[in-house]
């Protein structure tokens, strides 16, 4: 005989995993904070490159980004994850006396798996096509990603 709403029913009764807390929950959210309120700038000048037709997707390009105070601080804190934040190929920060972003078209070759633009494209003989990160993820232990 089965009964309804059983516990042992559906996975949709159970609990699989428990989040842990975070100690410092609050400085991430104020961090993040930081990162998606400029990430509207971002956007705005991605938007104005697909406009003039000068890329069709985010990944076609590197940003060079200057930043002061604590959204510096939030965007270092990301490591090389930051590209991840953004959606494009490759970021450069640096210090400034003004948030400001500026969108550069990439000249590297796009990966066949993951479509970033990068100079690690075909550095794996076995894998000509993909960039370094991707033949990690195909062939070896996989990467490690810290924040994004």
């Amino acid at each position: 005989e089965i009964l309804m709403n059983d516990d042992s029913d559906s996975t949709l009764y159970n609990v699989h995993h428990k989040v842990p807390m975070v100690n410092n929950s609050l400085d991430i959210n104020n961090r993040w904070s930081f990162i998606r309120d400029f990430r509207e700038i971002v956007l705005k000048e991605l938007e104005n490159k697909r406009s003039n037709g000068d890329i069709g997707a985010s990944l076609q390009t590197e940003l060079i980004i200057h930043a002061q105070g604590e959204l510096f601080g939030a965007l270092h804190s990301l490591g090389d994850d930051i590209k991840f934040a953004y959606m494009v190929s490759k970021i450069t920060l640096l210090p400034g006396v003004e948030n400001k972003v500026e969108v550069i078209i990439s000249d590297n070759t796009k990966c066949e798996r993951c479509w970033h633009y990068t100079d690690t494209v075909g550095v794996n003989i076995e894998h000509p096509s993909i960039c370094g990160r991707c033949a990690e993820n195909v062939t070896g232990n996989g990467e490690v990603r810290h924040f994004v």
